[in-house]
């Protein structure tokens, strides 16, 4: 990730205010905003094909509400920074003028930035409404999921999920296919 040209360090507010350069998207990180490495081939397959996926098993389900790069506010040092979310669900209403309260946070793993999606879940697992988040693999059938338990504590490790499994998300209720959800997202491997 490489920080634009910005004269002074940016608060949240400004940075949302900010029109950045061209279509490029960006994040927030410590003031400063970072350009966000265009998307592969399968990383954007496999991120509409969550949230189709979560869309139909939380379908008729209201206020549940699935958003594709969606912005998440940080709950530590919230105002410097403002992170991107591949897929984020939200099933408490939302109020007016504030920003959705996230359960579910999924993040998409490419090599490109592998290491920096990684580092995210230090961000998501400080806020107070997130209750899973969840890693999906763009090179092979392969998912790590980590869970807040009823009492708000996080596993230490995550639960892993491949081909064949099935992916039980309980902060939305929903049950998804390891093999479903990758179906026509990897090339044909032979």
């Amino acid at each position: 990730m490489t920080a634009p040209p910005h004269p002074e360090r940016m608060t949240v507010e400004e940075f949302l205010a900010w029109t950045g350069m061209g279509d490029t998207m960006y994040e927030l990180i410590d003031g400063h905003p970072y350009a966000q490495a265009a998307p592969s081939e399968e990383h954007a397959a496999l991120q509409a094909a969550v949230a189709g996926e979560l869309r139909n098993a939380l379908a008729g389900r209201r206020p549940c509400r699935v958003m594709t790069e969606a912005g998440v506010r940080a709950a530590l040092r919230p105002r410097w920074n403002y992170r991107q979310a591949d897929v984020v669900v939200s099933c408490r209403p939302r109020l007016p003028g504030q920003p959705s309260a996230p359960e579910l946070i999924v993040e998409i793993l490419s090599p490109s930035n592998e290491q920096e999606t990684r580092d995210k879940l230090f961000y998501y697992v400080a806020i107070e409404s997130v209750r899973e988040v969840l890693f999906l693999d763009s090179r092979r059938v392969a998912a790590e999921l980590y869970r807040r338990d009823a009492a708000g504590h996080w596993a230490p490790e995550p639960l892993l999920y491949g081909s064949g499994d099935r992916l039980d998300l309980v902060s939305v209720d929903a049950v998804l296919d390891m093999d479903v959800l990758y179906d026509g997202v990897l090339p044909d491997a032979g």
